[in-house]
């Protein structure tokens, strides 16, 4: 399993931040961008060596582009456990047809993996399933 992590880099760094050589992660964002078409071409190469690519999306587009390359597992970063905006987003019926998100355990330890919506709940984790 490989997997790459999707930025909508304009929507990801404020304005006015955008080309601050001084901010290191600033500087590390901007200058690893990738286009769409670089994407596909990593997921790609990705299956044609027999792994299987997933990512971690970190915006509302990046979601959009899990699901045009038909992911087979998305990722929710530990920084965006709170952002249900974009749980929700990964979670919608068009974001849910294929790809299973995957959220890191926490401190507290909760964890869950969703093969459907209804599926993401601390009462159902995997291991309990059959």
């Amino acid at each position: 399993m490989i997997k790459l992590q999707f930025h909508d880099v304009d929507a990801f760094i404020h304005p006015a931040y955008r080309g601050n050589t001084e901010l290191r992660y600033v500087m590390k964002t901007e200058d690893t961008r990738l286009s769409r078409d670089h994407f596909a071409r990593l997921v790609e190469e990705i299956r044609t060596v027999s792994c299987l690519p997933m990512a971690t999306p970190f915006d509302e587009a990046s979601v959009d582009l899990c699901v045009e390359f038909d992911m087979p597992l998305i990722k929710i970063a530990s920084s965006d456990m709170n952002d249900w905006v974009l749980i929700e987003k990964i979670a919608a019926p068009a974001a849910r047809s294929s790809p299973p998100a995957v959220a890191p355990p926490r401190r507290t330890s909760t964890t869950w993996c969703a093969s459907s919506p209804n599926a993401a709940t601390r009462a159902n984790p995997p291991s309990s399933r059959p």
